[in-house]
């Protein structure tokens, strides 16, 4: 007669693993969210799924943020999939935000065993809501816009670059300069508009700080105190373009070492 043994495998040092394909296996669809609204009370879906749907099931969330008088759960901290449902959705109201401000919550599982099965590749306990309360912006006209940070020379777009205006405000915004200038020169240009402010007799300063606008993993840098030589804006004329203004900057890969960057524009106004 012959004898067998069951054997039986222990994870004695990964105890937090827990093996169970038929768990619920409930995730956030993404890691994180980006919301972006003209209206100061804006209302965010945020989706849930889980691997095993037979049956219905509940499970529970916490809501963490720095701006608990403008985050609202209308779901109140519980997530229902019924019979059959692989998808769920809780809905997240932001409200009271101020235009021009940008607003962080975090949603996390508090009930869920998450086993080490693959149906989810990426399993996202968490997840962040970032919502951006943005102006209405208004077309104020287009500009030349001259980069001579990442060529030996220049490169320019001629008359093509749109302005458009922060309605109420004195925020003017170029938008896309880098992707203008190089889309088809190099790969992945930034997409990120250039802000500034701007009076009525024309006079433009620029945001202090870090830029959106990256130089393929060189961050702007603008501080016009510290390096008062570097970053500032002046004035120019050109015989060509006409009237503009020539910005100085700083670029950074590292946040310690500091490259010396520069732009020119100039603007046709509407």
């Amino acid at each position: 007669m012959a004898g067998g043994m069951m054997l039986t495998s222990c994870d004695q040092e990964n105890e937090g693993a827990i093996y169970e394909p038929w768990a619920q296996n409930v995730s956030f669809t993404t890691a994180s969210t980006k919301t972006i609204t003209t209206s100061v009370d804006t209302v965010i879906p945020v989706h849930v799924r889980r691997s095993f749907t037979e049956g219905s099931y509940t499970a529970n969330y916490v809501m963490t943020t720095d701006y608990a008088e403008n985050f609202t759960d209308q779901n109140k901290g519980t997530v229902t999939f019924a019979d059959g449902e692989g998808l769920a959705v809780v809905y997240v109201k932001a409200h009271n935000m101020e235009i021009g401000k940008s607003y962080t919550a975090t949603l996390t599982l508090q009930d869920v065993k998450l086993s080490a099965d693959t149906t989810f590749d990426n399993q996202n306990v968490s997840t962040v809501l970032n919502v951006f309360c943005d102006y209405v912006w208004t077309e104020a006209g287009a500009c030349t816009f001259v980069d001579y940070t990442w060529e030996d020379g220049y490169a320019s777009k001629e008359n093509g670059v749109p302005i458009y205006h922060a309605a109420g405000t004195n925020i003017y915004k170029i938008s896309q300069p880098l992707y203008y200038v190089y889309n088809g020169i190099y790969s992945n240009p930034s997409t990120a508009d250039l802000t500034f402010y701007m009076d009525n007799n024309y006079n433009v300063t620029m945001p202090e700080g870090f830029w959106d606008m990256v130089y393929w993993g060189y961050y702007c840098y603008y501080t016009s105190t510290s390096y008062p030589d570097y970053c500032y804006v002046e004035k120019i004329e050109d015989s060509t373009y006409g009237s503009g203004y020539e910005v100085g900057f700083l670029i950074t890969p590292d946040n310690a070492s500091l490259y010396i960057g520069g732009i020119e524009f100039y603007p046709t106004w509407k």
